[in-house]
């Protein structure tokens, strides 16, 4: 009945094991001779002695293999063990793999004077193998033995061989990292860009089939007749004339001198805008439409200048007439080419009313003009400043409709002229 629980837990060990298999390490038969030695519990009175055994096993394609040993013991009285067990690798394969193993298995012995004994057991315990050749290893293992019958505890230890039938190395696959058709091993060139072909060291063949100079693995432009001048990317240069990198189709300034350097446009460049090329300007930085000389330089004015506004205002009105804003922007434009002068804006008015009257209104159409030109039109206000004359200057005669409505302006008076 024993030996019949023994059998039916060691087909479950078994089980248990082939359940668990899977590709990733080599299966076969294995053959375990080993020799040791057996230790009795202490309530058994008997005498430790060397024990050796046989196993055979099977080892799955993962890391549990299941084994039977049957054993002799060198003592008085002899004994013969047997057990069935499972191992468990708990690494991978290699030279040094660790294990535990568990199983069942039965004792039988005679001790002198004394009835035959035929136990139970349960055992367990760890191992370690390690790889001698490719399919021999050595192997050591330590088991503790628990007989069912009389609750003992027994031990043995063992030295051995394991030797897996029919099992040779298998050979690594070959890696390929760069994907050139050549493996690892072989690669001399590894890291090769995808598409490139290489050689049977893998290294890339440069192959230049139109011989413009670039190969053909960054040729862009394949098949260039020959003379041709081509760019990097190995097609055809577009005629420079000026060779300032720019092709004539798109040159707006042909002929351009030798070391300048250019826009997108093949024209020289000027930062500031003035007309006047980065390479020659004096003064860069010029202000935004400032007249300048050939150095890039602004024009400044020599003597004082008036410029007419012909602004014309309504009999006692200050509001700048929306048909002269015009002339306002003239004078804009003019302090802004010449950005180092400054105006007055001077208000006049008829000889209709009252002088204090007529003053307050001049002054009043001054500084209309005056705001206009620093809100509206951005010149500075510290280069505009206004004043009021009344009827103190007029320019023609206040005696007739149309003199007086001449003598109803503003005028400007800029402090300097255009150079000659």
């Amino acid at each position: 009945m024993k030996k019949s629980v023994s059998l039916c837990v060691a087909i479950g060990i078994l089980s248990t094991g082939g359940s668990l298999v899977s590709a990733d390490e080599p299966s076969g038969i294995y053959l375990s001779p080993m020799a040791g030695y057996y230790l009795f519990d202490e309530d058994r009175k008997l005498d430790d002695d060397l024990m050796y055994s046989l196993g055979l096993g099977y080892k799955f394609a993962n890391r549990w293999a299941a084994e039977v040993n049957v054993g002799k013991i060198e003592s008085s009285p002899k004994g013969t063990p047997w057990n069935i067990n499972a191992l468990y690798h708990l690494t991978d394969p290699g030279t040094v793999r660790p294990y535990l193993t568990a199983g069942v298995g039965a004792l039988k012995f005679k001790p002198k004077n004394a009835p035959a004994v035929d136990e139970d057991q349960l055992n367990a315990g760890a191992g370690l193998m390690i790889q001698l050749v490719d399919n021999l290893s050595a192997r050591a293992d330590v088991r503790g033995i628990y007989g069912t019958s009389d609750k003992t505890m027994d031990a043995a230890a063992g030295l051995g061989l394991h030797y897996l039938f029919g099992h040779t190395a298998r050979a690594e696959p070959e890696r390929d990292s760069d994907g050139d058709g050549v493996n690892d091993k072989m690669d001399q060139c590894p890291g090769t860009a995808a598409g490139v072909r290489v050689d049977a060291l893998g290294c890339e063949i440069v192959l230049d089939a139109d011989n413009d100079g670039v190969i053909d693995a960054n040729d862009r432009c394949p098949g260039t007749p020959a003379g041709v001048k081509v760019d990097a990317a190995g097609c055809a240069l577009k005629a420079d004339s000026d060779n300032d990198g720019v092709a004539d189709d798109v040159d707006q300034c042909p002929n351009t001198q030798p070391g300048v350097v250019v826009d997108a446009s093949g024209c020289m460049l000027d930062a500031d805008g003035d007309g006047v090329a980065d390479a020659a300007d004096a003064c860069p930085n010029t202000p935004a439409k400032a007249r300048v000389d050939a150095t890039g330089c602004t024009i400044k004015l020599t003597h004082t200048v008036s410029v007419s506004l012909n602004v014309e205002f309504a009999s006692g009105k200050a509001d700048v007439p929306a048909a002269y804003r015009g002339e306002v922007e003239k004078l804009a434009e003019f302090l802004t080419q010449y950005p180092d002068t400054k105006v007055v804006i001077e208000g006049h008015t008829d000889d209709r009313g009252a002088d204090a009257i007529n003053q307050r209104l001049s002054q009043a159409r001054a500084d209309a003009v005056r705001k206009v030109l620093v809100q509206e039109m951005g010149i500075a206000a510290d280069r505009v400043s206004s004043a009021g004359y009344g009827k103190a200057k007029p320019i023609a005669d206040n005696a007739t409709a149309e003199g007086r409505q001449k003598n109803r302006r503003v005028v400007g008076v800029v402090s300097a002229t255009v150079a000659k």
